[in-house]
């Protein structure tokens, strides 16, 4: 067989990028490459979609039947079992935490976003009288999407960065963790858009922010509120738009009457005037928030993405548009 080269989807990840696979003579890839033809990535790729294939089908660290720790914990002393000695082990442990706690202490994760959503784990679980079952997106996106729910929308994509004229940034480094949404956010920044990004870390995009605020971590629902009490405030929102398309933003406003900028700046630890300034520019619009998984690994990730979605994506405070998030 000669080699060849075949267009392909990148996998790694949610983004999806548009991947060209070269085959060898063998007919196994040989190499990963980014796909320019590709009508949403354009080109964009990341060295995840480039490596992890061949390292995770050939690194010679990877793990090809069970192990079984036999030393303390982080020595690395490991021992081979057989498939059925493995099985036997984790239903013995399974039913173990069963009887001595009850079938509540017992939970089941799978890790497939685009595959099957875990059927055979949420059966087993129940054969064992439990209900919990955690799907992927528990771990990665599961505060945004019942925020979402919410506030009547759903997880989704779709951020028009493009189309903006500032982005809200929150807990998403998309240098790393999303290339077609990097390259949009770049090709903003080059026509003038604002960008606003709440990150403890100086990432990329804090680093060419118009304001990059460092709140102390799990305090960026604070800075939201206190955005929504500096806009309803100076009322810079679609009046017209909140009396006829939404419900509840009076109590929204009572609720953020006292979340000033200078209360949000003791709890987060960052400047009253960068929240003014952030609050504003978001408020010249049209703009769009992103928000990432710096929220949703946290314990209050829900009310904090709550509060931004009433603050951009709901539409409860808007100035003629806004995004879809994601």
């Amino acid at each position: 067989m000669s080699k060849r080269t075949i267009a392909s989807t990148c996998w790694e990840c949610g983004t999806l990028c548009g991947a060209l696979l070269t085959l060898g003579e063998d007919g196994r890839v040989a190499k990963v490459a980014p796909n320019p033809a590709h009508p949403t990535s354009k080109g964009a790729f990341c060295v995840k979609g480039i490596r992890g294939l061949p390292e995770w089908t050939d690194h010679p660290d990877r793990l090809l039947y069970p192990m079984r720790r036999v030393g303390p914990r982080g020595d690395g002393v490991w021992q081979r079992l057989s498939w059925d000695d493995a099985l036997e082990e984790v239903a013995e442990g399974l039913a173990r935490v069963r009887a001595e706690h009850g079938p509540l202490a017992l939970v089941g994760a799978v890790s497939g976003a685009f595959f099957s959503r875990g059927a055979v784990v949420a059966l087993l679980m129940r054969s064992l009288g439990s209900p919990n079952w955690m799907i992927n997106q528990d771990l990665c996106g599961g505060c945004r999407a019942v925020s979402d729910r919410m506030t009547g929308l759903n997880i989704g994509r779709g951020e028009e960065i493009e189309a903006a004229n500032c982005t809200l940034m929150v807990g998403r480094n998309p240098h790393a963790a999303d290339p077609i949404q990097w390259a949009e956010l770049k090709r903003a920044k080059a026509r003038g858009a604002k960008l606003v990004v709440l990150d403890p870390f100086r990432t990329p995009a804090a680093e060419m922010a118009d304001v990059w605020l460092r709140p102390l971590p799990g305090t960026d629902g604070a800075i939201g509120l206190a955005m929504l009490h500096a806009m309803i405030r100076d009322r810079r929102y679609d009046a017209e738009f909140v009396a006829r398309w939404c419900h509840g933003f009076e109590a929204l406003a009572a609720r953020v009457a006292p979340c000033t900028p200078e209360w949000a700046a003791g709890i987060a630890g960052v400047a009253a005037a960068d929240i003014e300034r952030a609050a504003s520019l978001y408020a010249d619009g049209p703009s769009t928030f992103v928000g990432g998984h710096g929220i949703d690994a946290a314990s209050n990730g829900v009310q904090t993405y709550r509060a931004f979605h009433c603050l951009g994506r709901s539409a409860a405070i808007w100035t003629g548009w806004a995004g879809t998030g994601g």
